[in-house]
């Protein structure tokens, strides 16, 4: 994953970002992200590196209102996601580089 196109997917000024996903994948993002990972305020946007249908949901559950999930693994072609709750009523961003 080029760091460039991770961070193109996340707003400027987002605050903090988490990571979701296996330890080792979730290590060489960090790697990427550095400084965007601190602070405490619940994330502006999570990066998803690994996990499937599972880790997508937890990251909508923990994002901000308003923010981004960055979806970097492969997906499953049928999700049973809330698309309506997730991202119209709370105004989120999905966002998929595979």
């Amino acid at each position: 994953m080029r760091r460039a196109s991770l961070l193109a997917a996340i707003p400027p000024g987002a605050g903090r970002v988490a990571v979701e996903g296996s330890a080792a994948e979730v290590g060489s993002v960090e790697e990427l992200l550095g400084e965007l990972l601190d602070g405490t305020d619940p994330p502006r946007a999570v990066v998803v590196v690994s996990g499937g249908v599972e880790a997508i949901e937890r990251a909508l559950s923990s994002v901000a209102d308003g923010g981004v999930v960055v979806v970097t693994a492969p997906t499953p072609d049928r999700a049973p996601l809330d698309l309506y709750g997730d991202l119209h009523v709370r105004g989120l961003r999905l966002v998929v580089l595979e």
